[in-house]
């Protein structure tokens, strides 16, 4: 649910320096006052992207998540923010706008898009200026309102040197952002959810813990990357019996990973769902094994990747894999309030005397030594970070 600045490698430029055009900005209001498309090239992309997304949800919902989960539909207000300052928003879906002071924008038809209201300036002026990016649920002429902010810099960079890949990259990361944070918003309102705990600080970082996440992690990159369905199942197999025994050492753990994995690990599924739906380069359903949080334990920021980050993946790849062993109603028992863990251990139904033989097939399929080895340096190192990872440039 955190923001995070964008991880692509190429990033390490500096990025382009936004350049605001804040021109006419409506259309005609409930005055009649003609008024123009904005004219500001990241409003303008927002639009974009909007419509690009809107068009996935209208035709294709299921193949997101569900036919519940409709972004088109929910009410959304998005601040345009500079420098920390809030400058004006555009509010979607929400069913008293002029009475909230908005003006219908000129949005051209071909976009396809709801009618949206420029406000400006915003309701509510202080308690916005008080979200620091997003707000699942603020109340906003008595209806419910997912606000989420946005700069130039989400789509351009800070900077003048930056590729046109990195752009690339950039325009699509704010769109998963914003429908990563939504579904967050129908989790809350719709499902049987565990309460989520971002409490990290006691999560024990230990060289044996360590090396058990880093075989359990070893063994689902596998199981998403396999290409048959016998590697699949034993390598999703091995996971679960590595899962079993550091969940058996380790039971203070249970409670956070589960939870972060189906709050989560759901919505990071969601995104490569529609990532492959947008025909996106860097997410969609064919790159889950290269996803970051599937990558082996980084070198530093150990708390943060193994007590958090980690989960995003580890959650995205459990729910492509209850897709791929065509698990019914998947969907459903998670919002009824199980984790995609807890489907998939149950659907391949595994005994003790299994779980011990699978346990010691995963350690000389993956090289448990070697991984011994490495997460005696990771435990080190983590022994010497901090142990708020909010206080980290985590992510």
């Amino acid at each position: 649910m955190v923001k995070t600045p964008p991880g692509h490698p190429a990033l390490t430029a500096a990025f382009f320096i936004a350049v605001l055009i804040l021109g006419a900005s409506c259309v005609s209001g409930p005055s009649g006052l003609k008024r123009a498309y904005p004219n500001d090239k990241t409003d303008r992309e927002v639009f974009r992207s909007l419509s690009a997304m809107f068009n996935q949800f209208r035709g294709d919902s299921d193949k997101i998540w569900s036919e519940d989960y409709r972004l088109d539909r929910m009410p959304v207000l998005l601040v345009r923010e500079e420098k920390d300052r809030d400058l004006y928003g555009f509010l979607i879906n929400h069913p008293n706008p002029v009475e909230l002071g908005g003006t219908a924008q000129d949005i051209p038809a071909d976009l396809k898009l709801p009618p949206i209201y420029l406000l400006k300036p915003l309701p509510s002026k202080k308690e916005i200026a008080d979200i620091p990016y997003f707000t699942f649920s603020m109340a906003l002429g008595g209806t419910g309102t997912l606000v989420l902010k946005y700069s130039a810099e989400d789509f351009w960079g800070f900077g003048n040197d930056v590729a046109a890949a990195d752009i690339a990259f950039l325009t699509e990361q704010w769109p998963l952002y914003l429908v990563h944070e939504a579904f967050h918003a129908f989790q809350i309102e719709r499902w049987d959810s565990r309460p989520g705990s971002q409490d990290t600080a006691d999560y024990p970082l230990d060289e044996m813990h360590l090396a058990l996440i880093m075989l359990e992690t070893a063994a689902l990159r596998s199981a998403v990357s396999s290409g048959s369905e016998e590697a699949r199942r034993k390598n999703t197999q091995m996971f679960i019996a590595v899962r079993e025994q550091r969940i058996k050492r380790y039971i203070e753990v249970e409670y956070l990973d589960l939870s972060q994995e189906q709050i989560e690990g759901t919505a990071r599924y969601m995104e490569h769902r529609i990532g492959s739906l947008l025909g996106f380069k860097w997410k969609n359903l064919e790159n889950f094994a290269s996803e970051d949080s599937l990558m082996p334990m980084p070198e530093s920021r150990i708390r943060s990747h193994a007590a958090f980050h980690r989960f995003y993946g580890t959650g995205a790849a459990q729910c492509r894999l209850l897709d791929e062993f065509q698990v019914e109603g998947w969907k459903n028992r998670i919002i009824g309030g199980l984790s995609p863990y807890e489907i998939l251990r149950d659907h391949l139904d595994l005994d003790d005397s299994q779980l011990t033989a699978l346990f010691s097939l995963a350690e000389d399929t993956f090289g448990f030594s070697d991984i011994q080895n490495r997460a005696e340096k990771a435990a080190a190192r983590a022994a010497e970070e901090s142990t708020d990872i909010w206080g980290e440039a985590s992510f």
